[in-house]
């Protein structure tokens, strides 16, 4: 048996480890690729179905599209508002059934931005190379196992990047308007809380209208169950008018480009599997 046939079974073995991270790093690269393309698709679409449930909540609907009695009063509600309340809300409303009319070629624009333009630096650069270097790899072209230790150091720029000047997520603008589970249960609970999940639900569910009715319809709660149902509907609307003009206010607000700052333990795992990537493919005799 010759030296070469001794060498070649761990040689083709570790010749397919460095396969199998190229192909672990080419999935990573397209699954991130694929993630940002989707958000004007998938992210914006559900992001209007929600908007759109919360402008009919505030608005009500027209007479003839009015599927129960709660539709027509909440149109009544909102027609009842200051006029330059409802101008705001209509417009608004405008513009997001406009947004949902978008076309494909329109959709795809964005798409584009989202990489080329939105995407920090850092991640278009690791995005591009992770691709190049995973199929030189494959191609077990020259250079391709040095240039895997840029990855690394990209990974670390953008946890510098992003810790450093990254934006706060401060969550929804509307988040700050819903009580703590401890308030209502604390402020509106009539009776101590259930152990029994199903009971517990239905508690919390005649705190949350009581609380309604209290902080936001600004009545006494009644004790005639029709007429605290129309008390419920008042406060609901009242909150849901609450809710929709915080995010019209954040809406509003000069935004910014970067992206939301992300948790320490995901960067470190971030730079870790990019070092850990590069000392793969480049480890003696890989």
């Amino acid at each position: 048996m010759t030296l070469q046939q001794v060498d070649t079974a761990p040689n083709r073995s570790r010749h397919t480890s460095t396969r199998v991270m190229a192909i672990l790093q080419l999935c990573l690269a397209f699954c991130l690729l694929m993630w940002v393309l989707a958000g004007p698709f998938m992210a914006e679409y559900f992001s209007y179905r929600s908007s759109l449930l919360l402008y009919e909540a505030v608005m009500g609907r027209d007479a003839t599209k009015a599927t129960n009695d709660k539709d027509l009063r909440n149109a009544e509600r909102f027609a009842a508002l200051p006029q330059h309340r409802r101008l705001r809300v209509a417009r608004a409303y405008d513009n997001l059934e406009a947004s949902g009319e978008k076309t494909f070629a329109a959709k795809s624009i964005e798409a584009l931005e989202a990489i080329f333009v939105d995407l920090p630096m850092f991640t278009q650069a690791w995005m591009l190379l992770s691709i190049v270097i995973g199929i030189l790899l494959l191609k077990r072209r020259d250079g391709a196992r040095a240039a895997a230790w840029i990855l690394p150091l990209l990974a670390l720029a953008y946890s510098a990047d992003n810790i450093y000047r990254g934006t706060r997520d401060a969550g929804a603008p509307d988040a700050a308007l819903f009580p703590s589970e401890q308030h209502l249960v604390t402020q509106y609970l009539e009776e101590p809380l259930s152990k029994e999940v199903a009971q517990q639900r239905d508690q919390l569910m005649g705190a949350w209208h009581r609380y309604l009715v209290t902080e936001w319809a600004k009545e006494p709660i009644a004790s005639n169950t029709e007429v605290f149902v129309a008390q419920v509907q008042r406060g609901e609307h009242s909150f849901h008018v609450a809710r929709l003009e915080k995010r019209l206010d954040a809406q509003e607000q000069p935004g910014s480009h970067r992206f939301p700052r992300q948790s320490r333990s995901i960067l470190f795992l971030y730079v870790l599997w990019n070092i850990f990537f590069a000392y793969m493919v480049n480890r003696r005799g890989a």
